[in-house]
């Protein structure tokens, strides 16, 4: 690695991790099959967070002496544009749309939001002093309740769905609590599929009444849509159910883990 090595992020398809390197002022490039260092590119002074856009093309950075964010591409892992922003930049982190990249900065107490597509700082917010890490839990917008209006005339109780809350889970094969609740519902190889855990919340009606399978998908980075594979119901609560939805894993990646000795089966 670079020298002192301080936040590490992974792209979308986990075949890369990027770590942000303080004195060498680098970033780090680590293939995740082979977890070796195949690369490194000069960012900005002081190299502290990194991060990688949903769609795996871009990697910013924040550099905490040179008070600016290096844009660099995936593909040809060279720098496209140098941002200034405010004084002592810690973390970044990108919307889930895309169209945002939030900062923090230390020695102003704020947070910039910055435009992606034209790459600028739009406006800064005041925060506490010396803001650090951040999370974008909550900014994810899910229209559960709208298409359960959409598809009220699916419900074969008509009842009306007032208020769902959503919460979803991907459910890693390296993490033993995850892979044997797999596991105990199917006998599928964790490694092939993509299993989420998807916790449903409301205050009345009953969700379990709803066609969940045709309204939930997930949808890959060339667009397509990926409908579930297998839907497995872990709670019957009506008004809290739990699921497990199976989706079959469009991407031609190798495990990360490869000897069954190694799995947690």
């Amino acid at each position: 690695m670079g020298e002192v090595p301080n936040e590490v992020a992974l792209s979308p398809t986990l075949d890369y991790a990027y770590s942000a390197n303080v004195r060498s002022n680098s970033i780090s490039r680590i293939d995740m099959s082979t977890f070796e260092v195949v690369d490194e590119i000069l960012a900005g002074k002081g190299v502290h967070g990194v991060t990688v856009s949903h769609v795996g093309k871009q990697i910013w950075t924040t550099n905490n002496e040179s008070n600016n964010v290096t844009v660099i591409d995936c593909n040809t892992f060279t720098i496209l544009d140098t941002i200034d922003t405010g004084s002592y930049p810690n973390h970044i982190s990108f919307s889930k749309d895309g169209k945002q990249e939030f900062v923090t900065h230390r020695q102003p107490n704020d947070l910039s939001v910055i435009d992606t597509k034209k790459r600028r700082v739009e406006k800064s917010l005041p925060l506490g002093k010396e803001p650090h890490e951040m999370t974008l839990k909550g900014l994810v917008e899910h229209d559960i309740e709208r298409q359960a209006r959409v598809d009220h005339t699916s419900n074969p109780n008509k009842e009306h769905i007032d208020g769902v809350d959503i919460e979803v889970k991907l459910l890693s094969p390296y993490v033993k609590e995850d892979a044997v609740k797999i596991l105990d519902e199917t006998n599928l190889d964790l490694f092939d599929y993509y299993a989420l855990q998807i916790n449903l919340t409301t205050h009345s009606g009953d969700l379990t009444a709803l066609p969940w399978t045709g309204m939930i998908s997930l949808t890959n980075g060339s667009g397509k849509k990926i409908a579930v594979l297998e839907w497995l119901v872990l709670n019957n609560d009506s008004h809290h159910p739990i699921f497990l939805a199976i989706f079959e894993k469009m991407m031609d990646q190798t495990p990360l883990l490869t000897s069954a000795d190694e799995r947690f089966i």
